[in-house]
């Protein structure tokens, strides 16, 4: 189904380099130049929470000025990443947005990607950001190794798989993050962003 047949739908849409599985959509290029701001990362990251959040809402939480914010939006809604929520308006002039359903691929040998000098901008910025999530994450480990509530993890595996092997688990991690997304409860105080980052090579690379 389309966006606008999908009204309010909510999760996230995670972004990948491989197929996500079948319902993977892949970027366009107006969706990879969207992508590259920083701003409409932390935006989209945001609403995801939320599900449901007004320009102002966003603005205050990301202490950002809320013409920009409205701006940023309006790219996201046009490249169709987010969208608009009607149906949570008071009124005609009130605007609410959501992200938009499905999970995004940014290219691979199966799908090609629609504009590769973008998709390589795009994938240099997941890096920079895994990076930052990475020192973030080091700075908090030793805390969650002696307290009782999970706020970061680290996982290495060597796994020995085939091709086929190999992307259905990376399916499987995609499957789940998007139910994950479509469950959650946005009222829980306990529910917290979790960036999840997943980065796999056999041993030719």
């Amino acid at each position: 189904m389309s966006g606008e047949e999908q009204p309010g739908a909510g999760p996230d849409r995670p972004v990948t380099s491989d197929p996500a599985g079948s319902d993977a959509q892949t970027m366009t290029s107006a969706m990879l130049k969207a992508m590259t701001h920083p701003l409409r990362r932390q935006l989209v990251r945001a609403l995801t929470k939320r599900m449901y959040a007004r320009a102002a809402d966003l603005a205050q939480e990301l202490n950002v000025p809320a013409n920009s914010v409205s701006f940023h939006l309006r790219v996201l809604a046009d490249a169709g990443l987010i969208m608009e929520a009607p149906e949570k308006t008071n009124d005609k002039r009130d605007r609410v947005w959501t992200p938009t359903r499905g999970s995004l691929n940014v290219g691979s040998p199966d799908y090609g990607a629609e504009d590769i000098e973008l998709a390589g901008v795009l994938l240099q910025t997941m890096i920079e950001d895994h990076l930052d999530l990475v020192k973030r994450s080091s700075a908090r480990w030793r805390e969650d190794m002696v307290g009782h509530d999970l706020h970061t993890t680290m996982m290495h595996l060597n796994v020995p798989m085939n091709a086929e092997a190999a992307k259905k688990f990376f399916e499987t991690i995609s499957r789940m993050a998007s139910e994950a997304a479509e469950t959650f409860d946005a009222d829980d105080p306990d529910v917290h962003m979790w960036e999840i980052d997943v980065l796999g090579a056999d041993d030719t690379v």
